[in-house]
């Protein structure tokens, strides 16, 4: 099969579309009842872009053998588009309906934008008070080269919400919920309310599913809420993995979380969260290893957390964490416990908030190379154990129609990090050997994440860092604030 004349729109829109397709596949001749409806299917494809005098014909060459179904299109102009919007409610203004029509005044018509664009123009007429509004009769008409769309709305009282019954939770879940409510008995009737409550609820993570249902059976000014809430799985394991390449200590990594949400507590969540990285280190020939070898750099940090959400305040998120920490490099190996603690609350809008995060390590020095005599030990620090405290501060902009399976959106998150010691690296002339040197100064990394979505498997990145210093610490760079 093959389309002529077509230039608005491809091939590959139309043709996997059209029955005569599957009679391809299936190696039978053309059934003419089939290409009358396939002419007219390639018709309406061309209508709904606008073009409205689409002109369309078929025909069939070969009668014996393979068969050539051609459809030959005269597209004709394109039509512009013009809105306007009947019976709309004086509380709603037509410039910001408008504005949920993605196609301009003059621009070219395309009836799927049109189409899309009637749940967020009722949506909008609901948000009011107009529980009950429906969009009547939505046409689309051809004249002089223009496409008259109208918008006509059927709208009725307008209404306030009435009682709110809360299904599927209880103590203080159940209060937590009622903390995340846009609305209230009494106030007027809003369908944007219940949609960003369903969010809220679903921010959560508590939830599998979150059914808001508005009771609009009798015509009643006073419009009861039903919410029915069904929890979602308490345990949750995640796995991954990946690797790190440079010309000397190549690396492999592994990760591990572990996740529960105990039912007596049902707004905490304890963690587990576990780091694993092997280093491959090739050491240089001499006299006791005359054919080199490899080294082995085993670096493993291990931490586990607790999670309040609405901790003494609604949304309000606070986190303490204890792990321990195992870095093998080549000058020596580090080991010691570490505690953490953040607290996350937001800021003018649900959208915007901001983090605050303080951790102190402890740690000890062991298998320190020859290489580095006392003097150099007391030099870079590693002659006695040491304690590194660090603190973080986040600002974070959460834009993304849902964290956990996002379709689109936007996420930023600005952070800035700081500790009171850095490392750097000291080479030897027969190997390098990495010291620590221990520094009063403040060590600062500001940091910056701007994520854009557009699917859940499609995703732009951008990541920014600045450090004051060449390096932070494990202990300190190991944890993104972000």
């Amino acid at each position: 099969m093959k389309i002529e004349g077509s230039h608005a729109i491809d091939k590959d829109e139309i043709l996997p579309h059209l029955a005569l397709e599957r009679v391809r596949k299936g190696g039978r001749a053309v059934d003419p009842y089939q290409l009358q409806l396939d002419t007219e299917r390639v018709r309406q494809a061309y209508i709904r872009k606008g073009f409205f005098g689409v002109k369309v014909e078929s025909h069939v060459s070969g009668e014996t053998g393979p068969q050539t179904v051609t459809f030959s299109v005269i597209e004709g102009p394109r039509a512009k588009t013009k809105v306007t919007f009947e019976n709309r409610p004086d509380e709603v203004s037509e410039s910001e309906l408008r504005s949920l029509v993605p196609i301009k005044d003059g621009d070219y018509f395309d009836y799927e934008i049109y189409d899309l664009a009637k749940e967020d123009v009722l949506k909008a007429v609901q948000s009011v008070g107009y529980a009950y509004a429906e969009i009547e009769d939505s046409s689309v008409s051809f004249e002089d080269g223009i496409a008259h769309v109208v918008y006509r709305f059927n709208i009725s009282t307008r209404c306030r919400f009435g009682q709110i019954q809360i299904m599927g939770v209880d103590g203080k879940l159940r209060s937590a919920v009622m903390n995340r409510l846009e609305f209230k008995a009494g106030e007027t009737f809003s369908q944007k309310a219940l949609d960003d409550t369903q969010h809220n609820l679903y921010d959560m993570g508590r939830f599998s599913t979150v059914h808001i249902e508005p009771d609009l059976e009798g015509g009643r000014s006073s419009v009861p809420i039903r919410m029915v809430l069904t929890p979602g799985g308490r345990g949750e394991l995640r796995l991954g993995g990946g690797g790190g390449y440079d010309s000397i200590a190549p690396e492999v990594r592994g990760r591990f979380g572990l996740s529960y949400i105990p039912r007596p507590l049902p707004l905490w969540t304890l963690g587990v969260d576990g780091r694993i990285a092997l280093a491959f280190r090739s050491l240089p020939d001499s006299v006791e290893n005359p054919t080199g070898g490899i080294d082995y750099e085993w670096r493993v940090r291990t931490l586990a957390t607790a999670q309040r959400i609405d901790l003494f305040y609604p949304r309000v998120t606070g986190v303490v964490g204890v792990g321990i920490d195992y870095l093998t490099f080549e000058a020596y190996t580090m080991k010691g416990p570490l505690a953490k603690t953040d607290v996350t609350f937001p800021l003018f809008a649900r959208w915007l908030s901001f983090r605050l995060g303080w951790q102190i390590q402890y740690e000890s020095f062991t298998n320190i190379s020859d290489v580095l005599d006392d003097a150099a030990r007391m030099q870079y620090g590693l002659a006695e154990d040491a304690r590194v405290a660090a603190y973080s501060q986040s600002i974070i902009a959460e834009g993304r129609d849902d964290p956990q399976n996002t379709r689109k959106g936007v996420f930023f998150c600005s952070s800035h990090q700081s500790s009171d010691c850095f490392t750097r690296s000291v080479r030897s002339s027969s190997h390098s050997a990495v010291g620590r040197v221990r520094s009063g100064a403040t060590c600062r990394r500001p940091n910056a994440i701007l994520q854009v979505e557009r699917r859940a498997n499609a995703a732009f990145r951008f990541t920014s860092s600045r450090r004051a210093c060449r390096a932070m610490s494990m202990a300190t760079a190991i944890s993104n604030p972000c």
